[in-house]
């Protein structure tokens, strides 16, 4: 989750950066320079000997720069930044929404394990009571070894169950230690049973709560990414038209660097156009626009998954429903065929043993 933080934050900058070539770039470069001359320097037009001389150069000078986006190059680099910009947002969006989803479900599997916990372990105590009955009955000559043998094997088999109900437990546990940010060492959840019935959730979800899924809307805002991405590859086609100019001041004396006969000062317009690049630009295009159909196929995949989800979803509710009714049924069959034993066990028709295994 820090990292999909992160990456926002350098996403947001990187736009940023992007916006800034909407705007003239103004800079300026101070400088101090002292230099020296021979006399037999090569200079047009004058014949040596020639003076040498050892002079000072301050410069103070100011350099403007602004690119005429006549043809949307720099737009479609600012569209692509945003979009970037928006998806690196859907991304941490969704990765929030899948920590917390896995957190809720452990935590809920965490939970399902302590109220299996505590079953098998009354389980357990209802296995030994049965072992103990039926060593009883082996000792006054009524049940066979086979019986005292079945009933302990009954017993370790349970003993087993509640030795991994307790493993599960701990795994689910530590997977909640990592989900916080926690070492699973120095982490422990008191056990508690759930006990709580979730709430009841709605079967029919409209095709427009899929659009506001983030991993969509990630998948999305690649599509606007590769379209500015193509807009960048035909924009490489048409001149790049930079207006500049320079001005400041100049002197060979520090004292008379701020007067006007300092002053220096230039226009000028750039014009470049692509004419024999071996194909690259043609290349580049063909490139970026196969990445947009790229992104349109994902896009299109991930709908698909979401679709699927929601409707696995939705049928794993339905069944689930049905079978929370008919293990309810079963297990009132079971609290009837409890009590069915106890009437017969205090009616002296069966044994206790009966009555455990009910």
């Amino acid at each position: 989750l820090l990292a999909a933080k992160d990456r926002l934050e350098q996403a947001r900058s990187l736009a940023r950066v992007a916006t800034s070539a909407l705007f003239p770039q103004l800079s300026t470069d101070p400088s101090v320079v002292r230099e020296s001359a021979g006399a037999n320097r090569s200079l047009s037009g004058a014949q040596p000997p020639l003076s040498p001389y050892t002079q000072n150069v301050f410069a103070l000078p100011f350099n403007l720069s602004y690119e005429a986006d006549l043809f949307g190059g720099v737009r479609r680099k600012v569209e692509a930044a945003n979009a970037t910009l928006q998806s690196t947002a859907a991304y941490l969006e969704n990765t929030q929404l899948v920590l917390t989803a896995e957190l809720a479900a452990d935590y809920f599997a965490l939970r399902e394990s302590d109220a299996e916990f505590q079953v098998v372990e009354e389980l357990v105590g209802y296995e030994r009571k049965g072992l103990e009955l039926v060593n009883h009955r082996h000792d006054g000559g009524i049940a066979s070894g086979l019986e005292v043998a079945q009933q302990a094997a009954l017993l370790d088999a349970t003993l087993t169950q509640l030795a991994l109900v307790r493993q599960t437990r701990a795994q689910y546990e530590h997977a909640i230690a990592a989900l916080l940010g926690t070492p699973a060492p120095s982490f422990a959840v008191a056990a508690a049973p759930l006990r709580d019935t979730p709430p009841p959730l709605p079967l029919g979800v409209p095709s427009d709560v899929l659009e506001r899924r983030p991993d969509i809307a990630s998948a999305e805002r690649h599509i606007a990414y590769a379209n500015a991405q193509v807009g960048v590859a035909k924009a490489a086609f048409y001149p790049h038209i930079t207006l500049s100019g320079s001005g400041g001041l100049q002197s060979r004396d520090l004292a008379n660097l701020m007067s006007a006969p300092s002053l220096f000062w230039s226009l000028g317009a750039d014009a470049l156009q692509p004419i024999l690049q071996g194909g690259r630009n043609r290349a580049n295009l063909a490139a970026a626009r196969s990445a947009y159909d790229a992104s349109v196929a994902d896009y299109r995949q991930s709908v698909l998954t979401s679709f699927q989800q929601v409707e696995d979803g939705i049928s794993n509710l339905q069944t689930l429903e049905q079978a929370a009714n008919t293990q309810a049924a079963a297990v009132e069959e079971a609290r009837r065929e409890l009590a069915i034993a106890n009437h017969r066990y205090v009616g002296g028709v069966t044994s206790y043993l009966d009555v455990i295994t009910a």
